[in-house]
């Protein structure tokens, strides 16, 4: 290459000759902007709804860590412990390691992982479109899209898996190109992972693979054993994780939750239904994205339907039905869908912007080499719209809350006690570690168990007697009950004044402590009498236990046997 075509090629043209280390600066900084977004996001987003969950959910994973338990104190076949485990997991393996408490680790392994997906989307791009610059630019869509920002201010648990997800088939896109056993492993391990993140991801992350791989099998007839081989295996090295519930709860209980909160799923939990118009008018990045594809069809002369193509047109496709179906039935938490849908529109917007940038440097009508890339303006738009983001989310607790946690953390072994519905049947368990009657698990024996129903009677019944035979029931110790004015974006419980004064019985109540603050105060009230809550009898069978991880410790051993031959190889 002569001296004076060197210095007419872009900066941005040479991405595909730079060295890795100049490419992954490059990425490292869009990485460094998608943590910066979700932390400057919302300060207070530790303290959100369902951060309260997840601590919850890793404080019982600290009881049995490093082992997947057949019994805790915290869970029965509960949705998001037994179903999304990695996100608990992962937070307890690093307080196990730092002792760092469990809200920060929280927060920031959500935003990490979370950041992390601008960079398993530049691998997956790259292996679409084989062009750096295609992929730094998906990259850095997804870094600064206000959908994936609105979905990790709620810390949900798909969180880790939509980023685990695009590295999946990255594995799968170099064993359909290369035939290596190792990518072929390596897909089903990361696919193990996906499930313990989110049962929901892996669901979809499946469908796409079934579907993608099977279209492109009319071709490729080899490419059949993988419908085969990725579930077969993935099951196996999950045998440690299904098999001890499958013996605890019953193969039909345990399938028979599964199907039904896929085909059942009632519709508060459509709760943020997006359509395609919600989508433009919420997201600038859908507007870029929909302009670019329309745009770069019209240059499109003939696309060659390899593997990698088929798979991202099903992506979109698939999740583009999954997300609207909420107007023929719900499936799922539809809701959530969304983000699966953005993930592979900002993935064809890179490859949309590449080549819209190559047809314009090419037209021939000026010198100029530049023009193509002034379109690089437009990811000004973006990142406007991600740097002034306008999200309303309250937040929860007030100083005497945090005080009274702080107390409670020292109540005899084993106290049961009845929090306020919701938001607060999450968050004291997971600052005080004692265990609460509400919220969505069951931790009682022998009963009907109505949650958050029960806990609010306890709380707003004017009636004593109703009051008190619930607290029998269940064996409640202690009531802690929030009494403060609404101060902004913080949220309140429901409180019944004449539910509240029915406490004021020294017949069966008396308060504990009591704590003040600005806007109002927080008080533990005493059961007086001695009541001996029924949780869940512990229930292990060893011998299952083993076994589940023998069949998956034997899975993994020979996945690893299978692909030294070429574990050296590209």
């Amino acid at each position: 290459m002569n001296q004076r075509k060197t210095a007419g090629v872009s900066v941005w043209t040479s991405f595909d000759s730079l060295p890795v280390r100049k490419e992954h600066l490059v990425l490292a900084v869009i990485f460094l902007l998608s943590v910066y977004l979700r932390v400057m996001v919302d300060p207070d987003m530790p303290f959100h709804y369902d951060p309260g969950k997840n601590i919850v959910y890793a404080r019982a994973a600290l009881q049995w860590f490093p082992l997947i338990p057949q019994y805790n104190p915290y869970f029965n076949l509960g949705e998001y412990y037994e179903y999304q485990v990695l996100f608990p997991y992962t937070v307890a393996f690093f307080h196990k390691l730092s002792g760092i408490s469990l809200i920060t680790i929280t927060k920031w392994v959500a935003v990490i992982s979370g950041a992390a997906l601008s960079l398993t989307v530049y691998y997956l791009s790259l292996e679409l479109s084989d062009s750096k610059t295609s992929a730094l630019i998906s990259a850095f869509l997804i870094s600064v899209s206000k959908i994936q920002l609105i979905g990790y201010m709620n810390y949900y648990p798909q969180i880790m898996a939509m980023t685990l997800m695009p590295l999946a088939f990255v594995f799968l896109i170099r064993y359909i190109k290369y035939g290596k056993s190792r990518h072929l492993a390596i897909t089903a391990i990361i696919s193990s992972l996906i499930v313990l993140a989110s049962y929901i991801a892996a669901l979809v992350f499946f469908i796409i693979l079934i579907v993608s791989v099977g279209i492109y099998s009319i071709s490729d007839r080899k490419a059949l054993r993988i419908l085969i081989l990725i579930p077969l295996v993935t099951g196996l090295l999950l045998s440690f994780f299904w098999l001890p519930m499958i013996w605890r709860h019953g193969i039909v209980q345990f399938t028979g939750t599964f199907i039904d909160r896929i085909l059942y799923a009632p519709a508060p939990f459509t709760n943020q239904p997006w359509t395609l118009t919600s989508f433009i008018t919420f997201s600038s990045g859908t507007v870029l994205s929909l302009v670019l594809g329309v745009m770069a069809i019209l240059f499109i002369k003939r696309v060659k339907w390899d593997f990698p193509r088929i798979l991202i047109a099903a992506w979109l496709v698939i999740t583009f039905i999954l997300s609207g179906s909420y107007y023929f039935r719900p499936i799922l938490w539809v809701d959530r869908f969304f983000q699966f849908f953005d993930i592979a529109l900002l993935l064809a917007a890179g490859s949309f912007m590449t080549i819209l940038i190559a047809k314009l440097n090419n037209t021939g009508k000026t010198g100029s080499r530049y023009k193509g890339y002034l379109l690089l303006v437009l990811l000004i738009f973006p990142l406007y719209g991600a740097l002034n983001v306008d999200f309303t989310f309250g937040r929860w607790g007030y100083p005497s809350d945090f005080s009274m946690l702080e107390y409670m953390t020292y109540l005899p072994p084993g106290s049961l006690v009845a929090a306020p519905p919701s938001l607060h049947s999450f968050w004291v368990p997971a600052l005080s570690g004692v265990n609460v009657l509400g919220g969505e698990s069951s931790q009682m024996l022998g009963h009907r168990y109505f949650g958050d129903s029960d806990s609010n009677t306890i709380i707003n019944s004017p009636d004593v007697e109703q009051k008190m035979n619930i607290i029998r029931k269940y064996g409640v110790n202690y009531i802690y009950i929030p009494l403060h004015r609404p101060a902004y974006m913080v949220w309140n419980p429901d409180l019944d004044r004449k539910g509240i004064d029915a406490f004021d019985n020294s017949t069966y109540f008396e308060i504990n402590k009591i704590f003040n603050d600005p806007d109002g105060a927080t008080l533990l009230i005493k059961v007086k009498e001695k009541l001996t809550p029924e949780y869940n009898p512990e229930m292990i069978d060893w011998n299952v236990t083993i076994l589940g991880y023998l069949l998956s410790l034997a899975t993994f051993l020979a996945l690893v046997l299978m692909s030294r031959d070429n574990l050296g190889s590209s």
